[in-house]
């Protein structure tokens, strides 16, 4: 039997500005895995803290794809290319402030042995800071388009280690994929930037394929949770204009309609301006998420039964819950 070959990306942006030292010891941390048969590659989105040449003077043997600009998630794109040219049979996506056990991978890849149809497998990500505290167990997506960490600020002293089960959408940042499920969706769609395209990728896979979305508990990480971008109106902005864009590409017209209905008059931004470029934006993207919802529209629907399998508003399921970060 031969052994399954996995690439996994470490996604950096000036970790050394962002992380200090953490995007070193999330590498490290791969490179520290029991599992044997892992490649390791950085897509940087044009770093210019000094941060590649401390990653090549560190790890020489790691294969660095150095990006024109800041592609922001989209980066993780160029690491795809290389994965579907390979012959790889795992791909493991990474943001580069995150610390792995070192049984991560083979742990993950005893999953997808044990569940023939899974497709996107989305770790236990606990809190750096606090391992105590739950940051995810998967993404919840509620009838409104709204998406956050399942589990977000629980304690695991009080609720104990959550079961590996089926999930909404797995997250972004720490995303383990069959070959079959990335040959499905490709890429992540650059429409997004930033925020909501793991949903995206997420709900595409559950359209387009029969494979199944999985939290498994046994794949233990440990988040610093959002260094990179913190609280800023750039956030807000992608946070609140992708919302738009995965509703109007994903669900169907009536719950399309209540759900922009609900965003235009209760998801405002209090800054005017941020809220007109959003709008702005959206303007002009529109011809191309058009394009998406027809294109998906020959795919299976995204029902409001689908959501309600697994998601509900946040009242009804977590009490704590953040958007996805």
């Amino acid at each position: 039997m031969s052994i399954k070959r996995v690439l996994a990306i470490v996604l950096n942006y000036n970790g050394k500005k962002f992380t200090n030292d953490l995007y070193l010891r999330t590498i490290e941390s791969l490179k520290n895995q029991n599992y044997q048969n892992l490649e390791i590659i950085v897509a940087d989105n044009n770093s210019n803290d000094g941060s590649v040449a401390e990653i090549n003077q560190k790890f020489p043997d790691i294969r660095i794809i150095r990006l024109k600009k800041n592609r922001a998630t989209m980066g993780y794109n160029a690491g795809i290319d290389v994965f579907m040219k390979g012959n790889y049979d795992f791909l493991f996506l990474s943001n580069n402030d995150i610390i792995y056990e070192n049984d991560f991978i083979k742990n993950m890849i005893d999953f997808c042995e044990n569940n023939s149809d899974a497709g996107l497998i989305t770790p236990r990500i606990m809190m750096l800071s606090d391992k105590n505290i739950y940051n995810s167990t998967g993404i919840v997506i509620n009838k409104s388009g709204f998406a956050w960490d399942r589990n977000f600020g629980d304690k695991e002293s009080d609720i104990g280690i959550i079961k590996s089960s089926e999930v909404a959408s797995a997250s972004g940042g720490a995303m383990f994929c069959t070959r079959e499920a990335v040959k499905a969706v490709k890429k992540f769609d650059p429409i997004y930037y930033a925020y909501y395209e793991d949903v995206d990728l997420s709900v595409r896979l559950r359209r387009c394929t029969d494979l199944k979305i999985f939290y498994n508990s046994e794949a233990l990480c440990y988040h610093s949770f959002s260094m990179s971008w913190g609280v800023s109106p750039m956030k807000e902005f992608y946070m609140i204009r992708n919302r738009y864009v995965f509703v109007i590409i994903h669900f169907q017209i009536k719950m399309m309609l209540n759900s922009i209905r609900f965003m235009y008059f209760s998801v405002r931004h209090p800054q005017n301006n941020l809220q007109k470029k959003i709008f702005l934006s959206l303007f002009f993207l529109m011809p191309f998420i058009i394009y998406r919802r027809i294109g998906m529209s020959f795919n299976k629907p995204l029902s409001k039964t689908i959501l309600e399998n697994f998601a509900g508003l946040p009242s009804l399921s977590n009490k704590k819950s953040a958007n996805s970060a």
